[in-house]
């Protein structure tokens, strides 16, 4: 009686039959793309990025209608840059996590572009 029970664990649990199988997964619904064009992260990215593209044109138009210097229309476009690839990240929807690296980098751009004075030559005299 003993040999039969001995015998009968072994088939069990030597069978592949009776081990455990993955679940069954259909690969296509597994990969399947999503509709981005209903995604509300992809609404709100794609209206961050057209607001950007005004402000690029609204400092295009700003260069050719006043006599600004060119070291202020560079500093508002970097800033523009800066600005709008910080508000892409956080619309596209990525995590704090995910983008602290890159908002850390873009909020040193910011500072230096804001903190670096046009006049720097007139506090050595």
């Amino acid at each position: 009686m003993r040999l039969i029970i001995l015998l009968l664990l072994v088939a069990a649990t030597a069978t592949p039959a009776f081990a455990n199988a993955p679940p069954a997964s259909d690969a296509a619904s597994t990969f399947a793309a999503e509709n981005y064009l209903t995604s509300r992260e992809f609404i709100i990215s794609v209206m961050v990025l057209a607001f950007g593209l005004l402000m690029a044109a609204a400092g295009i138009y700003m260069k050719r209608a006043t006599e600004m210097e060119s070291n202020d229309i560079i500093r508002f476009m970097a800033l523009i840059i800066v600005v709008i690839g910080t508000l892409f990240l956080v619309a596209s929807g990525y995590s704090a996590v995910d983008i602290a690296p890159a908002l850390g980098l873009l909020g040193t751009i910011a500072g230096y572009l804001l903190g670096r004075s046009s006049k720097s030559g007139e506090g050595r005299e």
